[in-house]
């Protein structure tokens, strides 16, 4: 009978294929500012991925894991391999080895200056710590566990609190949810996840509904998160297949608003609604449509990103005002789920409605164009 490790390793599924497709998107995205960083800087480029539940390396349908199209992607362009350190571990001595194979394969006459390293250790705080602090490189960190013990918030706190450092962390909803009802022996683990507040948490949500609590625990979640380092945090909903609940989320944390900008632009890519803004939920049982489904569950921003939520938000914050576009970048995009180009749809839409009304000359005297918002032209909302 194959095991579950086997089963897991057979294809990839339409959420696996979404979650690689996000944190390569981020990883190109990321390592890009950093080159730029370090340009600036006047400093040699030096930067880390880390994954540290990397996988086989490919699925027996062959193709590939998120490790593997990240080394991919770094040997295909020289600056990287010269500059990128890749750091891959897992706790199965086979899935390093078939990885390390894998990345042999893939790499041949690649003359990395910082090789690939493999490991096979438990994740734990005193293991991550060893990494982050022996490199004191800016790091992408990707922690995906099959079910949740590697992760915790100081696992999260060590990976994204030196500069250039962000995180990808796979929170399984469904293992999580089935501990706080039933198993106490992990209850030190849950500690760790959610810190002091865990045995209250865990007593709140007993009895709830299954909406409610899974609102909770995530809310509860991501509260303290954000109190590291006061972080942006975004979670991507990931629904079960064959069912219609939750399975898993991917959380991204920075403490840098241009990796959280970053973060939602990935997104807005890679999973637009209907407008074209990003919407934080797959359904790979609606694939077809999923881009037009609702959902009961009441996160807002995991549900939907339409042009006329975002509109109707700026109504109500700024209703009576007349403000510049800049002024509603610093003030609303800044911890907003919706980028910057978002808010110019809404604001498009708006000026349509008559629920807005924008200068017609800029502030050097030239008119301005039909459509856009300029330095310094004032936006009334009316």
């Amino acid at each position: 009978m194959a095991t579950n490790s086997e089963k897991f390793h057979k294809e990839k599924s339409a959420n696996s294929k979404l979650k690689t497709a996000i944190v390569v998107e981020y990883y190109k995205r990321w390592v890009e500012i950093m080159f730029h960083a370090a340009s600036r800087a006047s400093v040699e480029p030096h930067f880390a991925y880390i994954d540290l539940f990397a996988g086989k390396g490919k699925y027996s349908d062959g193709s590939y894991s998120t490790a593997l199209e990240v080394i991919d992607y770094v040997m295909k362009h020289r600056r990287q391999y010269r500059a990128v350190e890749t750091i891959f571990n897992d706790i199965h001595k086979k899935s390093i080895q078939s990885l390390s194979k894998c990345v042999d394969d893939v790499c041949q006459h690649i003359s990395f200056k910082y090789p690939p390293k493999f490991s096979i250790e438990d994740v734990n705080d005193g293991f991550v710590e060893k990494i982050m602090m022996r490199r004191n490189v800016p790091s992408l960190l990707f922690i995906d566990p099959c079910g949740y013990k590697g992760l915790s918030l100081n696992v999260i706190k060590l990976g994204i609190q030196n500069f250039g450092c962000d995180g990808l962390f796979f929170f399984n909803y469904n293992g999580i949810n089935r501990s706080f009802q039933s198993n106490k022996k992990l209850l030190m683990h849950m500690r760790s996840l959610f810190g002091d507040g865990a045995d209250e948490l865990i007593s709140e949500v007993k009895g709830l509904a299954s909406i409610e609590r899974e609102e909770r625990i995530i809310k509860y979640f991501e509260s303290e998160v954000k109190k590291i380092n006061n972080a942006y945090v975004t979670g991507f909903r990931f629904i079960m297949p064959g069912r219609s609940r939750t399975s898993h989320y991917l959380f991204h944390v920075t403490t840098n608003s241009k990796g959280f900008e970053i973060f939602k632009e990935v997104i807005e890519k890679l999973n637009p609604d209907e407008d074209g803004f990003p919407l934080y939920i797959f359904d790979p049982n609606k694939i077809s449509d999923n881009k037009k489904e609702s959902y009961s569950l009441d996160l807002s921003k995991y549900i939907s990103g339409n042009k006329e939520n975002l509109a109707q938000n700026l109504l109500d914050n700024f209703k009576g005002k007349s403000v510049t576009f800049e002024d509603i970048c610093k003030h609303h995009v800044g911890r907003s789920l919706f980028t910057i180009k978002n808010h110019r749809k809404s604001l498009l839409y708006l000026e349509t409605e008559e629920k807005v009304k924008v200068d017609d000359f800029k502030p050097d005297g030239q008119k301005r164009k039909n459509g856009t918002f300029p330095d310094g032209v004032k936006i009334s909302f009316l």
